[in-house]
């Protein structure tokens, strides 16, 4: 969203599969202002008739009429950057040169280009080299570009060939040293965004803490989360950085400059990156170098982080506080001593402490240990910023972990919701505005949206900035609290708008409104506890639930990218609902993450991706012959595997071969600009290479080719084929010979002159094993959700199912328990009712005690047969609550396991869970 374009900064950075610079023409259209480019720019000769800049240079391209502002080369702040996707004939710009090839700075120069009466029509205006500049062109020496930058900022930009995202560092970095604010660096392999969301959540609202937004840690998203910071609008302000390997964290550090630290964990993750431990731990102690004091509650971290910096704890400074979970009390410089051994948590929890100057851990919810490590953490950190004891006690209830981030949900009526009412302030609501605006599919954006609290602005210039958030994005508006009548000033009159004292006013006339096929936010402050409004719009009455981690989606996608060859395509299955998860929902994200290509069984699998809203292609493996007509109207692309469908399609190929797609113009139907291929690029051929389930058989290429040239047909999407045992190595000679046959039918077909765009073979087991045959496209399926595979790899387990204790009864020693009377205790004790049963997709196999779910530590077995909507466990040795939450599978307790007992796989176990189930899609 653009609001003000003539005084937006574009920087174009370099990802993964685009590079930003692909969409400066577009934005230049849209009116945005600067530009910072790379020197290195092959597309530029497409539109620009000269580009005399180089891959050791930078160019500063600003609108003609805005150069006035950037005298002494001082930008503008820049507070977002919205990526969209060609020079405007109609505008001039004028460029600066950026080069710093030698290490003297002085011989760098900002060159501005011609004025804009010696342009041509239609041509932008370009920087000369100094050599060539006239005398009407103004010369910009080093020491101006540089002279509002730190030296070190200097440092950061001399680089060869220097890059977009060196200049974005620098500016962040620059941004840093004008802020008064103190600023509290978090680091460590896990536990991050908790420590620091807990830790804002402790201090506030009191005081006015910033804290980055989700998890922006990395060389890009840290800088951009210093940007937010504003002395006029934080007291304190509470930065991740996250690396994965060396020579990172001197940058993030550089720009950060944190006046106190937090360690969190040193795990596994990234661990890649580094040779040691040690060395892992070295670099990330380097965040900490400016710091008063490091809080670390993990033992061997904090000893190994003395000896990382090269002090014994001696040598600790005044003001320094390193709290080590190896002894047994931990003192904080200038407050009391909070003991963190677990003796003493144990003994707290059964004798409370009454003393003022300590904390009352008994007021802590039951935490799993992580968590519970993560919340001592945040505690300790509060406690030095100087949150006393009493507020540390009674807010330490309310922790829970990471519930109400952006979680979303199917509701009824075809409506999606996404709850994000965790916080509430300016930054958050953008952010959670753009979520769910990228998720209506040209359906209704509906907000029921709180009171902004402690934002430390006056309420007109508050809700000005908060109505230039919402207006054009916004269809419906619910207003909870009072100083939001300040808002509806400053609104449209095109949102509906409807106001409420508060959420039991708002409760009591919900049902009188109608949700039908919209997206839903819930944006508030957990004060008030939209969350029991979003209870009530999900009319929720099964508590089972399947949470889908979007972020660990994104990293095993991102890890299956680095082992493919970059030439070749990562396709994606999401058939069967992509393996239970939800197939619109997951499509859409793995799009906006850059997959172009997806895979579906079925064709209404496929209608109803498009009917979503998907973009790019979509091929249907196991199409019908009657169904290739809706495939054609849906641009779905059929993989023929016999020969009825091979007939049909060319039949259907050549009758219709005048009739064009749907019209681009016709903005209801499914067209994509994505597929602008040919009827022949659309039809695949699949080879039974030794599957014997689908595809020609080797000696049926020769017909295929036979009927493909009477039908003047010589051209086709794919050639694919499967491999029956891809992940066993008893089996891999059967798989070489499955690549033959794959590659000899595909030579074949291009003898006979017709050209195959693509020929795949490899699955998610197969991609790293037989990566020899990566070939043109690779599919991956189970491996996206952190399923099998080498467990060597940084994959992270996707998905976690958690079903409730609803009820629980003691029974007697001997007492029958279930269908069939199987289950009994052997002594007197307690059951607990788990409201998941097979109907939900857990299988009758599970029962008798060969599953258990998990609970914390603990392990509780099954008792008795699995009924249809329930079971039952032993809870003999554990005192459960009802409404208690349960793990059924998860990162902590592989679905592999509840697969072994049924005797079956995960797929099975995957795509079986029922549709009752809620799924709840966690992350950024």
């Amino acid at each position: 969203m653009l609001n003000n374009p003539i005084n937006t900064c574009f920087i174009a950075l370099s990802g993964n599969r685009t590079h930003g610079r692909t969409f400066v023409q577009d934005l230049a259209e849209r009116g945005v202002g600067v530009f910072i480019l790379p020197g290195h720019y092959p597309e530029a000769e497409a539109w620009l008739s000269a580009w005399p800049f180089d891959r050791n240079e930078l160019v500063l391209l600003a609108e003609s009429s805005t150069v006035e502002q950037f005298g002494g080369f001082k930008l503008p702040q820049v507070e977002s950057f919205i990526l969209s996707s060609l020079l405007s004939p109609a505008k001039t710009y004028s460029a600066f040169r950026i080069s710093l090839r030698s290490s003297d700075a002085s011989s760098a120069r900002a060159v501005l280009g011609r004025s804009s009466s010696d342009v041509s029509e239609g041509e932008a205006v370009l920087g000369q080299s100094s050599s060539e500049a006239s005398e009407k062109e103004q010369v910009l020496e080093a020491e101006e570009v540089f002279s509002s930058l730190d030296t070190s900022d200097e440092a950061l930009l001399r680089t060869h060939p220097m890059s977009s995202l060196d200049f974005l560092q620098a500016l962040a970095a620059h941004h840093r040293r004008q802020l008064g604010t103190p600023i509290v660096g978090i680091t460590g392999t896990h536990g991050k965004t908790i420590v620091k969301d807990w830790l804002a959540q402790l201090l506030g609202p009191e005081r006015r803490v910033y804290a980055s937004p989700r998890s922006y840690n990395s060389q890009i998203g840290l800088p951009l989360a210093v940007w937010g910071i504003r002395d006029e609008l934080h007291d304190l302000a509470i930065i991740e950085a996250g690396i994965s390997q060396t020579g990172e964290m001197e940058r993030l550090a550089h720009i950060c400059r944190p006046n106190y630290g937090i360690f969190t964990v040193l795990g596994d993750a990234h661990r890649e990156g580094f040779d040691s431990p040690e060395e892992q731990l070295q670099e990330k102690m380097k965040l900490f170098t400016s710091c008063e004091w490091v809080v670390s509650l993990h033992s061997s971290d904090a000893s190994l982080a003395k000896r990382s910096a090269g002090r014994s704890s001696s040598d600790v400074s005044e003001g320094e506080a390193v709290l080590d979970q190896s002894s047994s009390e931990v003192s904080v410089e200038g407050g009391p001593s909070l003991d963190t051994s677990e003796e003493a948590l144990l003994w707290s929890r059964t004798h409370p402490r009454s003393s003022l100057g300590e904390l009352d851990l008994t007021q802590l919810p039951d935490l799993p240990p992580p968590y519970l490590r993560n919340a001592h953490t945040a505690l300790a950190a509060a406690f030095r910023l100087g949150a006393s004891p009493e507020e540390l006690n009674f807010k330490m209830s309310q922790l829970s972990p990471l519930a109400n981030r952006l979680q979303t949900r199917t509701a009824p009526n075809d409506c999606l919701l996404i709850d994000d009412s965790y916080s509430n302030d300016l930054t958050s609501l953008a952010a959670a505005i753009e979520f769910a605006a990228s998720r209506t599919n040209d359906r209704k954006l509906t907000v029921f949206l709180s009171d902004l609290l402690q934002s430390g602005r006056s309420p007109e210039h508050l809700y000005a900035e908060v109505a230039r958030i919402l207006i054009g994005r916004v269809d419906r508006l619910f207003l909870v609290g009072e100083s939001i009548d300040y808002l509806p000033k400053f609104l449209s009159k095109d949102i509906e708008l409807h106001t409420f004292k508060n959420l039991s006013g708002l409760l009591k006339a919900i049902p009188s409104f109608q949700f039908q096929q919209e997206t839903i936010l819930l944006k508030g402050a957990r004060i008030f506890g939209l969350e029991e409004l979003g209870d009530r719009l999900l009319q929720r009455r099964h508590h089972t639930r399947l949470e889908i981690d979007t972020g660990a989606l994104i990293n095993n996608l991102n890890t299956f990218r680095d082992a493919v060859n970059p030439e070749t395509i990562l396709a994606v299955m999401v058939k069967a609902s992509a393996y239970g998860s939800g197939d619109l929902a997951v499509a859409q994200l793995l799009s906006k993450a850059g997959v172009d290509w997806f895979f579906v069984a079925y064709a209404n699998e496929g209608i109803a991706l498009r009917k979503g809203g998907l973009k790019g292609r979509i091929l249907v493996l196991n199409p019908t012959v009657d169904q290739l007509p809706l495939l054609r109207e849906y641009v779905l692309e059929p993989i023929l595997h016999n020969g009825a469908l091979l007939e049909a399609a060319l039949s259907l190929s050549t009758s219709s071969s005048d009739e064009a797609l749907p019209p681009s113009d016709t903005s209801d139907e499914p067209r994509l600009s994505a597929l602008d291929a040919s009827d022949e690029q659309r039809l695949h051929l699949e080879l039974d290479s030794g599957m014997s389930r689908l595809g020609f058989s080797v000696e049926e290429i020769p017909w295929v080719i036979e009927q493909l040239q009477q039908a003047g047909i010589g051209e086709v999407g794919s050639l694919m084929s499967h491999l029956a045992a891809a992940e066993d190595p008893k089996e891999d000679a059967f798989s070489h010979e499955q690549a033959k046959r794959l590659m000899d039918a595909a030579t074949d077909l291009r003898k006979s002159k017709i050209k195959i765009n693509k020929v795949h073979l490899l699955n998610s087991g197969g991609i790293f094993r037989h990566s020899q045959y990566q070939f043109d496209l690779v599919r991956l399926g189970i491996g996206l959700y952190g399923i099998g595979g080498n467990k060597s790899l940084n994959l992270q387990p996707a998905l976690r199912l958690v079903a409730p204790i609803t009820a629980t009864r003691s029974v007697q020693a001997g007492q029958t328990i279930s269908y069939s009377r199987n289950g009994k205790l052997d002594e007197a004790g307690r059951i607990g009712i788990v409201g998941m049963g097979y109907a939900d997709g857990l299988p009758r196999l599970a029962g008798n005690g060969r599953f258990s779910f998990k609970y914390g530590h603990h392990l509780l077995p099954t008792v008795g047969n699995v009924c249809m909507d329930m079971c039952m466990v032993d809870l003999s040795t554990i005192d459960i609550k009802i409404g208690s939450e349960l793990i059924v599978f998860g990162p902590e307790h592989p679905v592999e396991l509840l697969a072994d007992a049924a005797k079956t796989i995960p797929y099975e176990i995957l795509t079986g869970i029922g549709n009752r189930v809620q799924r709840i899609y966690i992350g950024e």
